[in-house]
């Protein structure tokens, strides 16, 4: 039986357990990708799936320390944690790479433009890599997965929506869905 993300959150939280967004955007992805494979509708290529697993086990470590006061490295063999190592060296670098890449897209705007583009977390890979600065037929791509996104508007509070087609009907962001709900 598998525990959803949201429970999953409430359990951390009931243990005490604070984790920053970026961590719980971390579980998100593993989920998607988890989910993606259980209902075999995936198709990713093996750099993607390096990039995943380093994320994923950066955050295994850092959670393994902080809560748990153990290292990874006592529990695998010691082959395996060297294969591990070289998964995140490869996710950081490809990391930092997509990073220059978004510095590099803001460097080459006029002044007086950069104060309306902003960085995006991409709702694939979870990483601040999509630049809002739509083409011609409203796409944006992320320099990290190399997605491409729709870019709209939520109608309740003109937050960016990106959504993976045109036809995606997303009125509103997840926030105010989440507001609706509740009323």
């Amino acid at each position: 039986h598998t525990v959803g993300f949201g429970k999953i959150c409430c359990r951390l939280k009931n243990l005490d357990i604070q984790l920053r967004k970026e961590e719980y955007e971390t579980i998100q992805a593993i989920q998607k990708i988890r989910n993606q494979i259980e209902h075999k509708d995936i198709s990713i290529d093996i750099q993607y799936a390096k990039e995943i697993i380093g994320k994923s086990i950066k955050f295994l470590i850092s959670f393994m320390r902080k809560e748990l006061k153990s290292e990874l490295e006592e529990h695998v063999e010691k082959k395996q944690y060297e294969i591990l190592m070289e998964i995140i060296d490869f996710y950081d670098e490809r990391l930092r790479i997509a990073k220059e890449k978004v510095e590099e897209h803001y460097r080459g705007l006029k002044p007086e433009e950069r104060d309306s583009v902003e960085v995006l977390y991409c709702p694939n890979c979870f990483e601040e890599t999509v630049v809002n600065e739509p083409d011609a037929e409203g796409f944006v791509s992320c320099y990290f997965c190399k997605e491409k996104f729709y870019v709209s508007h939520c109608l309740r509070c003109d937050n960016v929506i990106l959504s993976d087609s045109k036809e995606a009907e997303v009125i509103f962001c997840d926030n105010c869905n989440a507001y609706i709900e509740k009323q």
